[in-house]
């Protein structure tokens, strides 16, 4: 009588499982990674009148266009929010509003605003690390706002 053979039907069980618990840990750790050191998400919310909103390094007063436009800027960077009002009221006026993790940091001086579309520009100089928010009211209601992330 012949020993019975060896079946190798559990050690590819076996090897299949730990490939299994592989591709599970390297999931985890990508998504993991991208939670806590992930890249941030830039978050823009426009209205009736305020209908298009950018941060940058700078502004060009000629085109109306922001310059250097990025949503991440480091402590002691000058960020530029560059804004578009269409078809505004006559004599309206915008103001916004800066918070940093929610906290409310500043405003600005409420901007008059041509009787056309038009392109405006506020600059705000960041010395706090965070995600900071603009928002933008418009007559006093808000239409607005922009996320930038300062390290």
């Amino acid at each position: 009588m012949q020993p019975p053979q060896k079946s190798r039907r559990g050690l590819w069980y076996a090897l299949g499982g730990i490939g299994v618990l592989v591709v599970i840990l390297i999931i985890v750790c990508a998504v993991l990674g991208n939670v806590i050191g992930g890249k941030f998400s830039q978050q823009v919310t426009t209205g009736t009148h305020v209908t298009a909103i950018h941060t940058g390094t700078g502004f060009n007063e000629n085109t109306g266009a922001v310059e250097g436009e990025k949503s991440s800027f480091k402590t002691g960077d000058t960020v530029w929010i560059v804004y578009t009002v269409t078809n505004p009221d006559k004599g309206a006026t915008v103001v916004l509003k800066l918070y940093n993790d929610g906290t409310y940091e500043s405003s600005s001086d409420p901007v008059d605003l041509d009787p056309v579309t038009n392109t405006y520009a506020n600059s705000v100089d960041v010395e706090q690390t965070g995600t900071h928010k603009v928002e933008i009211y418009y007559n006093g209601s808000l239409e607005g706002s922009i996320t930038f992330d300062v390290t």
